[in-house]
């Protein structure tokens, strides 16, 4: 049953508009997500093997859900190998909101070890890309981590900046 679900939606990916595909990729990881550890492991690899002949963006999305799920599971190899992977894919074919989220992603990882000058590094990278796609809601997501690194190295004037760029993006 999971392989046939999955199957289903790499067989209508290529009909799809950008944005409908972007939704496609984040069903298949949120499907994927539900499974236990082992099956995760397995439908992943699955997918990212059958992503690349498809379309170069799938199979980025692929490793970027990937690399995500290692992170959660602070499988830290498995991420690490996978996100310098995939941000060298999205790099090569200039994929902005890719990047943007390989960046972020990368962020979070250091914010969860409270390494907060590489998530200001990361955070900053990540923002580039979301500034230069316009995209509002991933912005805020840059934010969010600016402001919580700011804060947490005592830098308040900075932090209070970005938790009002925070407030102009969600009104």
């Amino acid at each position: 049953a999971e392989a046939s679900y999955i199957d289903s939606l790499i067989n209508i990916y290529e009909q799809k508009t950008a944005i409908e595909q972007r939704d496609i990729s984040k069903s298949i990881a949120s499907y994927i997500t539900k499974q236990d550890t082992q099956s995760v492991l397995k439908m992943y690899a699955k997918w990212i093997e059958r992503s690349r002949p498809i379309d170069d963006i799938f199979h980025t999305q692929a490793l970027f859900y990937y690399s995500r799920e290692m992170m959660y599971y602070n499988y830290d190899a498995q991420f690490l190998s996978t996100w310098y992977r995939g941000i060298a894919e999205a790099e090569r074919l200039d994929l902005a909101f890719e990047c943007g989220e390989f960046h972020a992603l990368k962020a979070e990882y250091f914010n969860r070890r409270k390494q907060y000058d590489s998530l200001l590094v990361y955070s900053l990278k990540a923002e580039k890309y979301f500034k230069q796609i316009g995209d509002a809601d991933k912005l805020v997501t840059s934010y969010q981590l600016l402001a919580d690194a700011y804060y947490n190295i005592e830098l308040f004037a900075s932090a209070e900046n970005y938790y009002n760029k925070i407030m102009h993006y969600k009104g």
